[in-house]
Order: structure tokens, then sequence, then C-alpha cells
């Protein structure tokens, strides 16, 4: 468990947005909204990730088509070796 200090004017701004959404307690609606701020973060840092492969596959020429017949190679071989 930690503390944390907030300043009178934000701490009501917190109480008041908190009410507006339904929340009976400060606490809970704090705690939802920085794991929200959290996962927004995670997401920017997945799509910075993501943006980065399309760049290296585009400057080596792969194409989506070929990503996707390469997968589905590779899928039919997998449920092949499965059924054995």
């Amino acid at each position: 468990m930690r503390t944390i200090i907030l300043s009178d004017s934000l701490a009501n701004e917190i109480n008041k947005v908190a009410r507006e959404f339904g929340y009976t307690e400060e606490k809970q609606f704090i705690e939802d909204m920085l794991k929200e701020k959290v996962l927004e973060h995670k997401k920017h840092l997945f799509m910075k990730g993501v943006a980065d492969i399309q760049r290296k596959l585009a400057a080596k020429g792969v194409t989506e088509d070929e990503i996707i017949a390469d997968f589905e190679r590779f899928r039919h071989s997998q449920s092949r070796s499965s059924a054995t």
C-alpha cells in the first residue's frame, strides 16, 4: 500500500469526477484510472513496436500477402504434424 499526497484542488476534482462516473469510493476510481493509463501506455508501446516491424518488413520488400501465405503454410504444416 502506498500513500500519495494530492493538492486539495486536484483531490476535489477527482472526487467530483469519481461521483460523476458513479464511484462511491475515490480510491477505486483512482486505481481504475491509473490502471487505464498504464494500459494505454502499454498499448502505445505495442503499436510503436508494430510500426517498427512494419517498417523493417517494408524495407526488406516483404508484403502482407507473403506474410499471410507463409502463415498459412506454417498453420497447415502444424495441423498435419499434430494429426499423426
